[in-house]
């Protein structure tokens, strides 16, 4: 997956942020669920607004205090995650 890789929720996905900042997720067609941790949680919220693969990693890093490669590996790992589950769209 690029850097430049524009990701976005799949129309079928309903989210909720909890009070201790994770997510739940529920594939309205599978009526499967999926939890994200508090990291996981602000890329979806990212995801959601727009961001490309670069923009998400630049905002995780700085977010949460590492550094942009590390960032970039794990935030593609996720959308590949999430890609690979239906929850997302990539393109």
């Amino acid at each position: 997956m690029s850097e430049a890789t524009q990701v976005s929720p799949n129309p079928d996905v309903v989210h909720t942020t909890l009070a201790d900042g994770q997510a739940v997720l529920l594939h309205m067609q599978t009526h499967k669920y999926y939890s994200l941790n508090k990291t996981g949680s602000r890329v979806w919220t990212l995801i959601e607004s727009g961001d490309s693969v670069q923009q998400i990693s630049e905002k995780i890093a700085n977010d949460f205090g590492i550094d942009t490669e590390r960032a970039t590996a794990d935030v593609s790992s996720l959308i590949e995650a999430l890609k690979s589950a239906g929850l997302v769209n990539a393109a």
